[in-house]
């Protein structure tokens, strides 16, 4: 099947209902901004129904509006995992002869989860990931770009969609243990001390409970930000480097893609 999305609209033009033009009208119209909104997002601006977005979206050939709007943003995510294949192997070849202590013992995260009595999530996954065979993720690119950039830095990442944020967000040292929707969405809390952000809906992470399930990033997610998380003792170079790798993953990923970097 073709996956240019402008081919398969001009191929199927005459299989669309009347909504289904209307659909199509907008997003001949609106293709940049489009690509970014969610189903919900489209239907409302197209003043259709959801359902008729995705039998819009079957018409084409889609198996539904996630493999529709990739196609939409010229999203080259075969290429963007054949990437990731060939940074797994070199990391496999680097750490061939991984001991823990060598690698993780006085990183500074390791330390900052210590203090804490947690373990540092990054060395599990990258031990998961490098040296126990798990598959790497593939349900989300966009989660991915993150994940790949922890498993090469170890430095700690983030993932939140920018469109389910309530107002800036603002940054501060937790003094208790306040409680919150965790990312799957049982009820985590924040650590006296530790780094936490919260918006005008309360707290979206913690750097030791983690994400919250109302702002972390989704399959459908196109707006995102990711957090680079420093500690004490961390050298800024590295969080820089972390920041770089993941706008060279999202841009090709994403070659359309806006990306920008700050540094707070």
């Amino acid at each position: 099947m073709a996956t240019n999305f402008w081919e398969l609209l001009q191929q199927h033009q005459g299989d669309l209902t009347k909504s289904g033009r209307t659909v199509a009208d907008y997003l001949v119209q609106h293709a940049a901004e489009a690509q970014y909104l969610s189903i919900s997002s489209l239907a409302r601006e197209c003043k259709v129904a959801e359902a008729t977005v995705f039998r819009f979206c079957r018409a084409l050939g889609f198996e539904g509006y996630h493999e529709m709007r990739i196609a939409l943003a010229q999203w080259d995510e075969d290429g963007f995992y054949d990437m990731v294949e060939q940074h797994l192997a070199a990391l496999r070849e680097q750490y061939r002869d991984y001991v823990r202590a060598d690698v993780f013992g006085q990183n500074p995260y390791f330390r900052y989860f210590r203090k804490f009595k947690k373990t540092y999530p990054v060395m599990m996954q990258f031990e998961s990931v490098l040296l126990k065979g798990r598959e790497f993720p593939r349900w989300n690119a966009v989660t991915a770009v993150p994940f790949l950039a922890e498993l090469e830095t170890h430095v700690l990442c983030g993932t939140h969609d920018v469109d389910c944020l309530m107002g800036p967000v603002e940054l501060y040292q937790a003094e208790a243990r306040e409680p919150f929707a965790g990312l799957r969405g049982d009820e985590v809390h924040t650590y006296p001390g530790d780094v936490t952000g919260r918006d005008a809906g309360g707290i979206i992470f913690s750097m030791i409970a983690g994400a919250d399930e109302r702002t972390c990033a989704r399959e459908e997610s196109r707006h995102v930000f990711y957090p680079v998380f420093g500690v004490p003792g961390q050298a800024p170079d590295a969080l820089r480097s972390a920041q770089t790798r993941m706008a060279e993953y999202a841009a090709l990923l994403a070659k359309d893609a806006q990306i920008a970097c700050e540094w707070i």
